[in-house]
Protein backbone atom coordinates (compact mmCIF):
# COMPACT_ATOMS: atom_id res chain seq x y z
CA UNK A 1 0.00 0.00 0.00
CA UNK A 2 1.61 3.48 -0.93
CA UNK A 3 0.52 6.16 2.35
CA UNK A 4 0.05 9.71 1.34
CA UNK A 5 0.23 13.44 2.62
CA UNK A 6 -2.45 15.45 2.02
CA UNK A 7 -2.54 19.34 3.39
CA UNK A 8 -4.53 22.41 3.23
CA UNK A 9 -3.77 26.07 4.04
CA UNK A 10 -7.40 26.94 3.41
CA UNK A 11 -9.80 24.78 5.34
CA UNK A 12 -13.65 24.88 5.25
CA UNK A 13 -15.19 27.50 7.87
CA UNK A 14 -16.51 25.02 10.18
CA UNK A 15 -12.98 22.77 10.58
CA UNK A 16 -11.20 26.36 11.44
CA UNK A 17 -13.58 26.72 13.76
CA UNK A 18 -13.41 23.32 15.57
CA UNK A 19 -9.61 23.83 15.29
CA UNK A 20 -9.95 27.24 17.41
CA UNK A 21 -12.12 25.05 20.03
CA UNK A 22 -10.27 21.94 20.18
CA UNK A 23 -6.70 23.28 21.09
CA UNK A 24 -4.18 20.66 22.66
CA UNK A 25 -5.26 20.93 26.57
CA UNK A 26 -2.22 19.52 28.55
CA UNK A 27 -0.50 22.80 27.54
CA UNK A 28 3.30 21.93 28.94
CA UNK A 29 3.96 24.55 26.05
CA UNK A 30 1.90 27.11 24.14
CA UNK A 31 0.47 24.90 21.33
CA UNK A 32 0.21 28.44 19.04
CA UNK A 33 3.96 29.11 19.55
CA UNK A 34 4.22 25.68 18.28
CA UNK A 35 1.86 24.56 15.70
CA UNK A 36 -0.39 26.46 12.56
CA UNK A 37 -4.12 26.36 13.37
CA UNK A 38 -4.96 26.71 9.80
CA UNK A 39 -2.68 24.51 8.13
CA UNK A 40 -4.30 20.56 8.63
CA UNK A 41 -1.80 17.79 7.66
CA UNK A 42 -2.92 14.01 6.85
CA UNK A 43 -0.61 11.77 6.52
CA UNK A 44 -0.79 7.42 6.24
CA UNK A 45 2.22 5.54 6.54
CA UNK A 46 3.32 2.98 8.84
CA UNK A 47 4.60 3.73 13.23
CA UNK A 48 7.58 2.77 13.66
CA UNK A 49 7.64 4.97 16.95
CA UNK A 50 5.37 5.37 19.83
CA UNK A 51 6.33 6.54 22.86
CA UNK A 52 3.41 7.72 25.40
CA UNK A 53 5.19 10.06 28.07
CA UNK A 54 4.18 13.08 30.29
CA UNK A 55 4.18 15.98 29.50
CA UNK A 56 3.60 14.63 25.76
CA UNK A 57 3.96 11.55 23.85
CA UNK A 58 5.24 11.03 20.44
CA UNK A 59 5.34 8.85 17.31
CA UNK A 60 7.22 8.54 14.27
CA UNK A 61 4.97 7.09 10.98
CA UNK A 62 6.97 6.21 7.89
CA UNK A 63 5.03 7.28 4.82
CA UNK A 64 5.56 6.13 1.32
CA UNK A 65 5.65 8.59 -1.03
CA UNK A 66 3.89 7.80 -4.68
CA UNK A 67 7.65 7.61 -6.36
CA UNK A 68 8.27 4.72 -4.24
CA UNK A 69 10.49 7.45 -1.61
CA UNK A 70 9.75 7.56 2.16
CA UNK A 71 9.46 9.84 4.28
CA UNK A 72 9.73 9.97 8.40
CA UNK A 73 7.18 12.26 10.16
CA UNK A 74 6.74 13.12 13.93
CA UNK A 75 3.67 13.56 15.72
CA UNK A 76 3.24 15.55 18.88
CA UNK A 77 0.30 13.97 20.90
CA UNK A 78 -0.84 14.49 24.45
CA UNK A 79 0.31 13.29 27.66
CA UNK A 80 -0.16 9.84 29.22
CA UNK A 81 -3.01 10.92 31.03
CA UNK A 82 -4.92 12.36 28.66
CA UNK A 83 -4.52 10.16 26.18
CA UNK A 84 -5.58 7.13 28.83
CA UNK A 85 -8.80 9.17 29.33
CA UNK A 86 -9.21 9.35 25.53
CA UNK A 87 -9.25 5.16 25.46
CA UNK A 88 -5.76 5.54 23.82
CA UNK A 89 -3.04 2.99 25.44
CA UNK A 90 0.25 1.62 24.15
CA UNK A 91 -2.06 -1.22 22.52
CA UNK A 92 -3.93 1.05 20.58
CA UNK A 93 -1.31 2.14 17.83
CA UNK A 94 1.90 -0.26 17.75
CA UNK A 95 4.67 -0.23 16.06
CA UNK A 96 4.15 -1.85 12.65
CA UNK A 97 1.01 -0.90 12.69
CA UNK A 98 -0.52 1.25 9.31
CA UNK A 99 -2.12 4.59 10.67
CA UNK A 100 -3.45 7.65 9.09
CA UNK A 101 -3.02 10.72 11.58
CA UNK A 102 -4.93 14.16 10.69
CA UNK A 103 -3.42 17.46 12.77
CA UNK A 104 -1.71 20.64 12.51
CA UNK A 105 1.95 21.32 10.86
CA UNK A 106 4.80 22.88 12.34
CA UNK A 107 4.85 26.30 12.10
CA UNK A 108 8.66 25.54 11.12
CA UNK A 109 7.74 24.72 7.18
CA UNK A 110 11.37 22.82 6.87
CA UNK A 111 10.10 20.02 9.35
CA UNK A 112 8.00 16.96 8.88
CA UNK A 113 6.29 17.71 12.11
CA UNK A 114 2.36 17.68 13.07
CA UNK A 115 0.51 17.69 16.60
CA UNK A 116 -1.88 14.67 16.01
CA UNK A 117 -5.34 15.08 16.29
CA UNK A 118 -7.56 12.43 15.07
CA UNK A 119 -5.97 8.89 14.32
CA UNK A 120 -7.19 6.32 12.22
CA UNK A 121 -6.24 2.57 12.61
CA UNK A 122 -6.11 0.27 9.51
CA UNK A 123 -9.37 -1.41 10.61
CA UNK A 124 -10.99 2.16 10.42
CA UNK A 125 -11.45 2.97 14.41
CA UNK A 126 -10.89 6.26 14.95
CA UNK A 127 -9.17 8.04 18.34
CA UNK A 128 -9.04 11.36 19.21
CA UNK A 129 -5.62 12.43 20.29
CA UNK A 130 -7.36 16.27 21.11
CA UNK A 131 -11.22 15.32 21.97
CA UNK A 132 -13.08 18.20 21.00
CA UNK A 133 -14.34 18.85 24.61
CA UNK A 134 -10.85 19.30 26.15
CA UNK A 135 -10.71 22.46 25.45
CA UNK A 136 -13.76 24.33 24.45
CA UNK A 137 -16.19 26.50 26.29
CA UNK A 138 -18.49 24.98 27.85
CA UNK A 139 -22.27 25.50 28.00
CA UNK A 140 -23.34 28.25 29.84
CA UNK A 141 -23.66 27.17 33.93
CA UNK A 142 -26.32 28.93 36.20
CA UNK A 143 -24.58 29.59 39.81
CA UNK A 144 -27.10 28.99 42.76
CA UNK A 145 -25.86 30.59 45.70
CA UNK A 146 -27.00 27.84 48.87
CA UNK A 147 -28.48 29.23 51.86
CA UNK A 148 -25.86 27.81 54.12
CA UNK A 149 -24.48 30.55 56.19
CA UNK A 150 -20.91 28.45 57.27
CA UNK A 151 -18.58 25.94 55.60
CA UNK A 152 -18.85 22.90 56.39
CA UNK A 153 -14.92 21.58 55.16
CA UNK A 154 -16.05 17.99 54.67
CA UNK A 155 -18.18 19.01 51.59
CA UNK A 156 -15.46 19.86 49.67
CA UNK A 157 -13.93 16.35 49.14
CA UNK A 158 -14.04 14.61 46.45
CA UNK A 159 -12.43 15.36 42.31
CA UNK A 160 -13.27 18.59 40.81
CA UNK A 161 -12.82 18.76 36.68
CA UNK A 162 -12.40 22.75 35.42
CA UNK A 163 -15.62 23.95 33.74
CA UNK A 164 -14.23 26.17 30.72
CA UNK A 165 -15.72 29.49 30.27
CA UNK A 166 -15.33 31.96 27.89
CA UNK A 167 -12.16 33.84 28.12
CA UNK A 168 -10.26 30.79 29.60
CA UNK A 169 -9.57 28.65 26.50
CA UNK A 170 -6.09 27.50 26.73
CA UNK A 171 -3.71 28.22 23.61
CA UNK A 172 -4.59 31.63 22.14
CA UNK A 173 -1.81 34.12 21.06
CA UNK A 174 -3.18 37.54 21.84
CA UNK A 175 -3.02 40.67 24.42
CA UNK A 176 -3.07 38.92 28.04
CA UNK A 177 -5.92 39.87 29.99
CA UNK A 178 -3.77 41.14 33.04
CA UNK A 179 -3.31 44.89 33.43
CA UNK A 180 0.13 45.06 33.23
CA UNK A 181 2.36 47.93 33.50
CA UNK A 182 5.43 48.81 31.39
CA UNK A 183 7.76 46.06 32.71
CA UNK A 184 5.09 43.51 32.47
CA UNK A 185 4.62 44.56 29.03
CA UNK A 186 8.58 44.84 28.15
CA UNK A 187 9.09 41.33 30.04
CA UNK A 188 6.02 39.21 27.83
CA UNK A 189 7.70 40.82 24.43
CA UNK A 190 10.73 39.56 25.37
CA UNK A 191 9.71 35.86 26.10
CA UNK A 192 11.18 33.18 23.86
CA UNK A 193 9.62 29.71 23.98
CA UNK A 194 12.54 27.86 23.78
CA UNK A 195 14.10 28.87 26.68
CA UNK A 196 10.96 28.07 28.32
CA UNK A 197 12.09 26.99 32.58
CA UNK A 198 9.18 24.29 31.27
CA UNK A 199 12.22 22.12 29.37
CA UNK A 200 13.51 20.85 32.34
CA UNK A 201 10.10 19.32 34.05
CA UNK A 202 9.43 22.09 36.42
CA UNK A 203 5.86 22.68 37.11
CA UNK A 204 3.37 25.33 36.59
CA UNK A 205 3.17 28.28 38.50
CA UNK A 206 -0.22 29.18 40.52
CA UNK A 207 -2.37 30.87 39.19
CA UNK A 208 -1.96 28.85 36.06
CA UNK A 209 -2.17 25.40 37.88
CA UNK A 210 -5.57 26.54 38.66
CA UNK A 211 -6.59 27.23 34.91
CA UNK A 212 -4.82 23.55 33.45
CA UNK A 213 -8.29 21.28 32.77
CA UNK A 214 -6.75 18.02 34.71
CA UNK A 215 -8.45 16.98 37.74
CA UNK A 216 -7.94 18.13 41.18
CA UNK A 217 -8.76 16.44 44.30
CA UNK A 218 -9.70 17.82 47.57
CA UNK A 219 -9.34 16.02 50.97
CA UNK A 220 -10.28 17.04 53.81
CA UNK A 221 -9.24 16.00 57.35
CA UNK A 222 -9.62 17.39 60.88
CA UNK A 223 -5.97 19.43 60.55
CA UNK A 224 -5.78 20.49 56.92
CA UNK A 225 -7.34 20.38 53.50
CA UNK A 226 -5.34 19.30 50.73
CA UNK A 227 -5.31 20.04 47.34
CA UNK A 228 -3.94 17.49 44.98
CA UNK A 229 -3.60 18.80 41.19
CA UNK A 230 -3.53 16.13 38.88
CA UNK A 231 -0.99 17.94 36.96
CA UNK A 232 2.84 17.18 38.09
CA UNK A 233 1.17 15.51 41.37
CA UNK A 234 1.36 18.92 43.09
CA UNK A 235 0.15 18.60 46.66
CA UNK A 236 -0.82 22.28 48.20
CA UNK A 237 -2.02 21.71 51.91
CA UNK A 238 -3.68 24.15 53.99
CA UNK A 239 -4.46 24.26 57.95
CA UNK A 240 -8.04 26.59 58.27
CA UNK A 241 -6.06 28.11 61.06
CA UNK A 242 -5.29 31.17 60.25
CA UNK A 243 -1.28 30.71 60.65
CA UNK A 244 0.84 31.24 57.58
CA UNK A 245 2.49 27.71 56.45
CA UNK A 246 4.95 26.70 53.46
CA UNK A 247 1.72 25.22 51.18
CA UNK A 248 4.03 22.82 49.53
CA UNK A 249 7.31 20.97 50.12
CA UNK A 250 9.00 23.22 47.87
CA UNK A 251 8.92 27.52 48.04
CA UNK A 252 6.86 27.17 44.63
CA UNK A 253 3.62 28.06 45.80
CA UNK A 254 4.12 30.14 48.34
CA UNK A 255 3.53 30.97 51.93
CA UNK A 256 -0.17 30.42 52.76
CA UNK A 257 -2.59 31.17 55.56
CA UNK A 258 -6.32 30.03 55.43
CA UNK A 259 -9.35 30.73 57.44
CA UNK A 260 -12.88 29.93 57.06
CA UNK A 261 -15.29 33.06 56.86
CA UNK A 262 -18.93 32.41 56.98
CA UNK A 263 -19.21 29.40 53.70
CA UNK A 264 -15.98 30.73 52.55
CA UNK A 265 -12.71 29.05 52.50
CA UNK A 266 -9.67 32.11 52.11
CA UNK A 267 -6.60 31.63 51.16
CA UNK A 268 -3.55 33.97 51.46
CA UNK A 269 -0.20 33.53 49.64
CA UNK A 270 2.71 35.26 49.70
CA UNK A 271 6.36 34.35 49.83
CA UNK A 272 6.53 33.58 46.19
CA UNK A 273 9.72 33.32 44.96
CA UNK A 274 10.25 35.35 41.48
CA UNK A 275 9.39 33.10 38.71
CA UNK A 276 9.80 33.12 34.82
CA UNK A 277 5.75 32.63 34.59
CA UNK A 278 4.63 33.61 37.96
CA UNK A 279 1.95 35.89 36.75
CA UNK A 280 0.64 33.55 33.53
CA UNK A 281 1.85 30.55 31.25
CA UNK A 282 2.36 30.73 27.81
CA UNK A 283 -0.53 28.03 27.36
CA UNK A 284 -2.96 29.67 29.68
CA UNK A 285 -5.68 32.43 29.03
CA UNK A 286 -3.43 35.28 31.00
CA UNK A 287 -0.14 34.52 28.65
CA UNK A 288 -1.79 33.82 25.70
CA UNK A 289 1.53 32.77 24.09
CA UNK A 290 4.11 34.39 26.41
CA UNK A 291 5.01 33.80 29.91
CA UNK A 292 3.99 37.02 32.27
CA UNK A 293 6.77 37.00 35.51
CA UNK A 294 6.45 37.68 38.61
CA UNK A 295 8.74 39.22 41.35
CA UNK A 296 8.80 38.17 44.94
CA UNK A 297 6.18 40.74 46.09
CA UNK A 298 3.57 38.45 44.02
CA UNK A 299 0.54 37.87 46.32
CA UNK A 300 -2.36 35.88 45.84
CA UNK A 301 -5.62 35.33 47.27
CA UNK A 302 -7.82 32.23 46.57
CA UNK A 303 -11.96 32.46 47.88
CA UNK A 304 -13.09 29.10 47.56
CA UNK A 305 -17.20 28.51 48.11
CA UNK A 306 -19.75 25.78 47.52
CA UNK A 307 -22.45 26.52 45.03
CA UNK A 308 -25.40 24.47 43.30
CA UNK A 309 -25.95 21.62 45.79
CA UNK A 310 -22.23 21.39 46.35
CA UNK A 311 -21.71 20.04 42.73
CA UNK A 312 -19.79 23.62 42.03
CA UNK A 313 -16.92 24.54 43.69
CA UNK A 314 -15.97 27.89 42.64
CA UNK A 315 -12.68 30.33 43.32
CA UNK A 316 -12.54 33.99 43.13
CA UNK A 317 -9.05 34.84 42.17
CA UNK A 318 -7.23 38.51 43.16
CA UNK A 319 -3.61 38.32 42.06
CA UNK A 320 -1.26 41.33 42.65
CA UNK A 321 2.27 42.09 41.70
CA UNK A 322 3.20 45.33 41.78
CA UNK A 323 6.61 45.26 39.69
CA UNK A 324 4.73 43.86 36.89
CA UNK A 325 1.08 44.82 37.39
CA UNK A 326 -0.37 48.46 36.94
CA UNK A 327 -3.10 47.25 39.59
CA UNK A 328 -4.45 43.80 41.22
CA UNK A 329 -6.33 41.54 38.87
CA UNK A 330 -9.66 39.82 39.77
CA UNK A 331 -10.62 36.55 37.84
CA UNK A 332 -12.85 33.50 38.87
CA UNK A 333 -13.22 29.90 38.43
CA UNK A 334 -15.39 27.02 38.76
CA UNK A 335 -14.92 23.54 38.51
CA UNK A 336 -17.63 20.04 38.78
CA UNK A 337 -17.98 17.92 40.87
CA UNK A 338 -17.40 14.11 39.50
CA UNK A 339 -18.99 11.06 40.61
CA UNK A 340 -17.95 9.10 42.99
CA UNK A 341 -15.17 6.98 42.51
CA UNK A 342 -13.18 9.49 39.59
CA UNK A 343 -9.51 8.82 39.76
CA UNK A 344 -6.63 10.77 39.68
CA UNK A 345 -3.94 9.94 37.40
CA UNK A 346 -0.21 9.58 38.41
CA UNK A 347 1.58 12.02 36.65
CA UNK A 348 5.28 11.83 35.99
CA UNK A 349 7.50 14.21 34.30
CA UNK A 350 10.52 13.07 31.24
CA UNK A 351 13.03 15.56 31.06
CA UNK A 352 13.92 14.35 28.00
CA UNK A 353 10.45 14.36 26.25
CA UNK A 354 9.92 17.90 27.37
CA UNK A 355 13.09 19.15 26.39
CA UNK A 356 12.13 17.11 23.06
CA UNK A 357 8.76 19.13 23.13
CA UNK A 358 9.89 22.58 24.23
CA UNK A 359 12.70 22.39 20.69
CA UNK A 360 9.50 22.27 18.80
CA UNK A 361 9.41 26.20 18.79
CA UNK A 362 9.51 28.56 17.18
CA UNK A 363 11.32 31.38 18.87
CA UNK A 364 9.96 34.06 16.33
CA UNK A 365 6.33 33.43 17.21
Amino acid sequence: MVASIHTSKHLATGIVALLLQAQVVHAHHSFATHYSYDEQVEITGVITEFQLANPHSFMHVEVTLATGETEMWEVEANSVVLLRRANITRETFRVGDQVKITGMRSLDPDRRLMFGKVGETESGEQYFFIRPDWDQAAPPVTLVRGGQTSLDTSQLAGVWRRVIREGEIMNLLGESPLPLNAEGLQARENYNPLESKYKDCVPVDIPSLLYIPYLIEVDVNDERIQFHHEYFNILRQFAPDGNPRQAHTTDQYGVSSARIENDELIIETSGFPASQSGLGSDFGPLGKGKHVPSSGEKRMTEVYRLLNDNEILEARLVLEDPEYLAEPYETTLIWSRLPAGAEVLEFDCDVDVARRSTSNAVSDQ
